[in-house]
């Protein structure tokens, strides 16, 4: 059997932990690993601020390794040492493998709204059919606009026209020149796009 371990880890400015059974002096957690105990862990709650400090105190008991996963809303910049992206499904990390001693600057801003008309295109898909004498394109759309307006999408200089249907049904656009304009309904949601053009 192995034998007990004692640490005291430096909690960062502002954290308060929140599980039971960790004990906490004057900023530092005192952790306590059985003969056999392999793992701890804890979960924390952070008081709101713009700039978050991690540092790896001067020690040779213990690594750490920092992780950091920032909601869509907010935007991070970090200084210090390198950062590591690692990727877990279709999202990357930012994440550092300190040394003893060795820090890193977190930066956090919610950036401001925008005035006046958004829009978002959530998805789009193109298809090429290459055929002998012409190549058929298909192109679908999923736009979000928090107001109905006017868009403009620019065709290659050969394509022609076929076909745009918005949310199932065929609507009368016209091409001018490589132009071809079409209005959104009003709302703020996604209306699939379905357009179809022919290149010489």
């Amino acid at each position: 059997m192995g034998a007990g371990v004692v640490l005291d880890i430096p909690l960062i400015p502002g954290e308060s932990i929140t599980t039971q059974g960790i004990r906490v002096t004057q900023g530092v957690a005192k952790i306590s690993l059985g003969a056999d105990q392999t793992k701890l862990s804890w979960e924390s709650f952070l008081e709101p601020a713009d700039q978050i400090l991690l540092a790896h105190k001067l020690t040779k008991s213990w690594t750490e390794i920092w992780k950091v996963d920032v909601s869509p809303i907010f935007h991070l910049t970090y200084e210090g040492i390198p950062v590591i992206l690692h990727k877990t499904g279709t999202r990357r990390y930012p994440k550092w493998h300190p040394w003893p001693g060795e820090r890193v600057s977190l930066k956090i801003s919610r950036p401001a709204g925008i005035k006046g008309q958004t829009l978002t295109i959530e998805k789009s898909h193109f298809e090429l059919h290459p055929g002998r004498k012409t190549t058929a394109a298909r192109m679908v759309l999923s736009i979000k606009s928090n107001q109905g307006g006017q868009h403009t999408i620019t065709l290659p200089p050969t394509a022609k026209l076929q076909e745009v249907t918005i949310m199932g049904k065929i609507v009368p656009v016209r091409q001018e020149g490589q132009r071809v304009r079409f209005r959104s309904p009003q709302g703020n949601r996604a209306y699939p796009l379905n357009g179809s053009n022919q290149r010489e």
